[in-house]
């Protein structure tokens, strides 16, 4: 069945902005007071609710950045934006909140509860929930299936004076295949459309949540792991794998935050 184009777009905006309660861009800067083009890198964080756990997750190499950048900065900060407005805040004490980081399963598992959304004692306005996932262990999804993911690519980020945009949106796409590890998601078929428009700007998009969609609502299935950029010398069709991502299954988080390295 075919959906007029007004439909599909209000849609698509809906879903997006329902996506966007469970996830948010983290990034690091050299310290409190810089400008958003000062900004060294970015990323992409999850807030999960596991029903035993309230948890933020991201990628372990977004962590290893964090880290490398700490042993040459001691001011550097990892911060997080949790909406519009004066929703950007540093990520205090980030290490004593980490439950577990695995460079295998580029995953890094952090304790993240209401509570601990504070600045100076004062608790910050947010637009953000945690995405109920509770069902353990959580199930993985098959070849030839449907995910929605975002996350919030670098290249996107409106960067002026002190104001700093970031922007997403909804990416629907077809699992190409599936391994004991991770889910593939190739530039072939359906998802041709969509990868050749975003393969220029993947990096942003690690640790994105992706989820399926079914008559039950959505389920959490994975997080970006990485994407494949397309070389400078290649044609942009030259290969399945160029702007291709990796995800990681969601299989591996146990309730309590720790990963499940047997999944």
């Amino acid at each position: 069945m075919n959906y007029p184009p007004e439909h599909v777009a209000a849609f698509v905006e809906s879903l997006t902005n329902e996506m966007l309660t469970f996830c948010g861009p983290i990034f690091i800067t050299p310290g409190l007071m810089t400008y958003p083009n000062q900004m060294i890198d970015n990323g992409t964080f999850s807030l999960i609710d596991t029903g035993e756990r309230r948890l933020l997750i991201t990628c372990h190499h977004v962590w290893q950045a964090y880290l490398d950048c700490r042993t040459k900065n001691p001011d550097a900060i990892l911060g997080i934006n949790l909406g519009d407005g004066d929703a950007s805040i540093a990520f205090a004490f980030p290490g004593r909140q980490l439950i577990e980081a695995d460079p295998d399963l580029d995953l890094a598992v952090f304790d993240f509860e209401p509570g601990q959304i504070r600045v100076n004692g004062v608790p910050v306005k947010h637009q953000k929930d945690w995405f109920p996932a509770r069902q353990c262990p959580i199930p993985k999804i098959g070849e030839g299936q449907y995910v929605a993911l975002m996350g919030f690519p670098g290249k996107r980020i409106t960067k002026e004076g002190m104001l700093c945009t970031f922007s997403t949106q909804v990416l629907p796409l077809k699992v190409s295949g599936v391994g004991r590890k991770q889910l593939y998601i190739l530039n072939e078929g359906e998802n041709a459309e969509v990868l050749n428009d975003i393969k220029s700007w993947l990096g942003g998009l690690s640790g994105s949540p992706a989820y399926a969609l079914g008559e039950d609502g959505a389920s959490l299935i994975g997080f970006v792991k990485s994407g494949h950029k397309p070389s400078e010398d290649a044609g942009s069709h030259d290969s399945i794998f160029s702007g291709s991502l990796s995800l990681t299954h969601a299989c591996f988080l146990r309730r309590d935050g720790t990963l499940d390295r047997a999944g």
